[in-house]
């Protein structure tokens, strides 16, 4: 595989399977993503601390990161089990646009159950819409949709990290044409008009600017006011923008974000909705293709909050992903991770993690699916003075299709 191409698949890798990515004949079409894992720790966690250190062990698999980091530093032995199932059918007419109905199913990944309990194992409608194009002689490209969809998300893969995520029911359009840029906009309720939450999402996106592009996110959330003490009711904003850029080695992405009483859903219910909070953030994603066979995938977040509780907290991630191609099956990735989060008036956490895997798939490039892999992971979490090891060795598979 050249490097233009490798470039290619860089830049596509993260947003080719999203949830409406299905094909375009008419009729059904299908389309999901699932990972299943087996793993077993080593070292037994300290039940004193299990609950603050590892407050996700799934599938046998010790979650190690900072207990109050967004997300993990990395995934090699450090994720767990989830499934997406998805169905469309489209349909084509030269005089009424081209239409889908889509629904998916998933499993919530795990965190919507307990995986020592095999009971409690539930499928949800995680998108169910209609959604059409070619509706409008001056839009062709506009997207037009309602009903329940995943809106206004915006993911780094290296981390599996969603900074902005509302999905809802709503409806709303995508790609409507500016010319020199497209605009989306929605209009969404959480847990499908249950919890009282509503958010208007909109991103400015593909402006052209050198071999890159820039765009802005404009999110605003709100309560149905039935109770206005209550804390699901706050009003809650979110703003950034982004630059995408790829050249002949590889691409980098590099984003900032500003929220205001959210973290990054607008939708949460009261219990999860955090007010008089405020963070500042940067994230940067890149990759580096040196060889046909050789490439490195980094990452680094930083997140400063002002809490609740006048207490401030600052959020710093590092994480960088060798890997190297031995043939168009075999394959080995090496990660580094570092994740702390630093409190003004509490103790401070951290944890670092490396991992060697072992990967068999079908295709020339780091992309290509389904793959088996062969996992070891060692690191250790700490919280003040105590600190906690893990070591993980398993197994797993993940696919898209």
């Amino acid at each position: 595989m050249n490097m233009k191409a490798l470039t290619v698949a860089m830049m596509s890798a993260g947003m080719a399977f999203s949830g409406s990515a299905f094909a375009k004949e008419e009729g059904l079409s299908y389309n999901g993503y699932a990972r299943m894992v087996a793993g077993f720790n080593t070292e037994k966690n300290n039940s004193e601390h299990e609950a603050q250190a590892y407050n996700a062990v799934r599938n046998g698999i010790a979650i190690i990161k900072a207990p109050s980091s967004p997300q993990q530093p990395g995934r090699i032995g450090n994720e767990g089990t989830g499934m997406e199932l998805g169905i469309n059918y489209h349909q084509k007419s030269e005089n009424a646009g081209d239409w889908d109905i889509y629904f998916m199913a998933d499993d919530g990944y795990g965190w919507q159950r307990d995986h020592n309990d095999s009971t409690t194992y539930n499928l949800r409608m995680a998108q169910a819409f209609a959604g059409g194009s070619n509706l409008f002689e001056s839009q062709k490209d506009m997207y037009v949709w309602a009903g329940k969809r995943f809106n206004g998300r915006a993911q780094f893969g290296l981390n599996d990290y969603f900074y902005f995520m509302n999905d809802g029911a709503g409806g709303g359009f995508d790609n409507m044409d500016f010319g020199m840029a497209k605009f989306d906009l929605a209009v969404v309720s959480g847990d499908n008009g249950n919890n009282g939450r509503y958010a208007v999402t909109s991103k400015l996106h593909s402006i052209e600017v050198g071999s890159g592009s820039i765009g802005f996110n404009f999110n605003y959330g709100f309560g149905d006011q039935s109770d206005e003490h209550d804390p699901k009711h706050v009003t809650s904003l979110q703003a950034a923008a982004f630059y995408k850029v790829g050249w002949s080695m590889g691409t980098n992405e590099f984003a900032i974000r500003y929220n205001d009483n959210v973290s990054d859903n607008n939708l949460l219910d009261a219990g999860q909705i955090k007010g008089d909070i405020n963070s500042t953030a940067f994230y940067w994603f890149g990759n580096l293709g040196l060889s046909d066979s050789f490439a490195i995938d980094y990452g680094y977040s930083f997140e400063q909050s002002d809490l609740e509780n006048n207490d401030e907290s600052t959020w710093n991630q590092f994480v960088i992903k060798p890997h190297y191609r031995w043939s168009n099956i075999h394959s080995t990735s090496f990660e580094f991770g570092y994740d702390s989060v630093d409190f003004n008036d509490n103790q401070d956490e951290s944890a670092w993690k490396v991992s060697i895997q072992q990967n068999m798939s079908m295709g020339s490039f780091l992309w290509s699916r389904p793959e088996i892999r062969f996992f070891v992971t060692h690191g250790e979490v700490k919280v003040g003075d105590k600190t906690t090891p893990a070591t993980n060795v398993g197994m797993m598979f993940d696919a898209w299709w």
